[in-house]
């Protein structure tokens, strides 16, 4: 329902919804004492671009904010510059204060207000308020997974908390979807002045009514309250994973890598390896397969030993043999290697293992960032890593700048029993066309590729 926020008595509206009361047992989202108003709400944005040229060049370009949507509960406001926005904002903190008053709270509640991409209104709002450190908590850079303003409205990302687009996440939900944007046309140049068309408007209010929606049964099927609903996709298998390790809790402290160990295996982290062989590339090859391992990486998990014990760095005395001698024994080692005059033993090897962005190296000779040949190669390595680099290069020196060890096993059968359970789920479900079963089906599949 569209409505003129200056004719809504918001305090009497909000006080009538309370604040989150949290199950025994259930811990909160954070250390934060601060009560949450049980509502939820949403934000959004529609922008124009204009280009001062023909070509479109990025370095001549203005872009604008020219309307703006907020869903409460069932009511949406609506408007055209962002004045009208923080008058609004002012608006709810006072009524929130009033609230605080009524309830007799240490300090003033905070209604969360769901944006689905967080980061593109975050651009523009960052522009316009005086965040402070402590108002934004980013995952990566220019990606908040939430925002506050003025201590009480706190925006948070939908599309972190779901890993689905607002379209996905309203059909998994079974509530109204969002319009279709290959119909709205974004090549059009609207000024907070043009007065917009029925189905332009249609198109706001259904993105904020329809994330208000998908949220609330989203989160009413995990369980949780605006106070303990996770923050992000992986935030429900940590949460699962905690549980089941709890029993092991000491064990698991004692394991916490150190400042100086931690930037070791921060450093020795790649990702799969994906490359193009050089000698077909450009070339149309026919009758070529493929094939895909169903699940590899949980059957990694419970299938192959991993670090079980606490890293120990290797004295002064650390040579190729020793390290190699602890690989043979089955120990996790991570070290810190230097390479001089290193390049392949086979000439056309299609997969060179050693990565440019992986590493600090000189005079190089490349295959599409992979190094054919260098002069000095400085790199972190895992015991797997290093069987490969030797496996494939020669060298004329290698020096060990830092090395560390932990013993292996399998890893702890309450841990296990989750991604089984999560495996268990996902099979079973399969195929599954009911409502529910859909929603649980894709839950578990992208939980069980979560735990790794």
């Amino acid at each position: 329902m569209v409505v003129e926020w200056d004719g809504i008595d918001w305090y009497e509206y909000l006080k009538g919804f309370g604040v989150c009361e949290r199950q025994k047992g259930q811990r909160k989202r954070h250390d934060d004492e601060r009560e949450i108003l049980n509502v939820f709400s949403a934000f959004d944005i529609e922008t124009s671009i204009v280009w001062m040229n023909e070509d479109h060049s990025l370095y001549d370009v203005h872009s604008f904010m020219y309307s703006w949507a907020m869903q409460i509960e069932e009511y949406t406001i609506l408007g055209r510059e962002w004045d009208d926005f923080f008058l609004f904002l002012a608006n709810l903190c006072k009524c929130l204060d009033k609230i605080r008053e009524l309830y007799r709270l240490p300090k003033t509640p905070r209604l969360v207000c769901w944006v689905h991409n967080l980061a593109y209104e975050w651009a523009w709002l960052s522009g316009l308020y005086d965040f402070k450190n402590e108002d934004v908590f980013f995952r990566d850079v220019r990606k908040p997974i939430y925002c506050r303003m003025f201590d009480c409205i706190e925006f948070r990302c939908s599309y972190i908390q779901s890993n689905l687009s607002l379209s996905m996440l309203c059909k998994q939900m079974g509530v109204p979807e969002k319009k279709s944007g290959q119909k709205f046309d974004y090549s059009k140049v609207r000024f907070p002045w043009t007065p917009l068309t029925d189905y332009e408007l249609e198109y706001i209010i259904t993105d904020v009514e329809s994330l208000v929606l998908a949220m609330k049964k989203r989160v009413a099927m995990g369980g949780d309250s605006l106070v303990t609903v996770p923050l992000t996709s992986t935030g429900y298998v940590r949460r699962d994973c905690k549980r089941a390790l709890q029993p092991l809790w000491y064990d698991i402290r004692d394991m916490k890598p150190s400042e100086r160990q931690y930037r070791l295996l921060r450093r020795a982290f790649r990702g799969g390896n994906t490359h193009a062989n050089r000698a077909m590339v450009s070339r149309v090859i026919d009758d070529v397969y493929s094939y895909d391992i169903v699940s590899c990486y949980p059957t990694q998990q419970l299938t192959m030993k991993m670090p079980v014990k606490p890293f120990r760095w290797l004295d002064d005395r650390c040579t190729l043999d020793r390290v190699l001698r602890y690989m043979g024994l089955g120990y996790a080692v991570v070290g810190l290697y230097q390479f001089k005059g290193i390049r392949l033993k086979n000439k056309k090897e299609p997969i060179p293992y050693i990565s440019l962005g992986r590493c600090e190296a000189t005079e190089w000779k490349l295959d599409n960032g992979r190094i054919l040949e260098a002069e000095f190669v400085e790199m972190a390595l895992t015991e797997y890593d290093l069987e490969i680099v030797l496996r494939q290069y020669d060298y004329d020196a290698i020096e060990i700048v830092e090395c560390m060890v932990a013993q292996k096993d399998y890893l702890p059968e309450e841990y296990r029993q989750v991604i089984q359970g999560y495996y268990n789920q996902k099979t079973t479900l399969k195929g599954d066309d009911t409502e529910n079963g859909q929603y649980m089906y894709t839950k578990s599949k992208n939980m069980l590729n979560s735990v790794y």
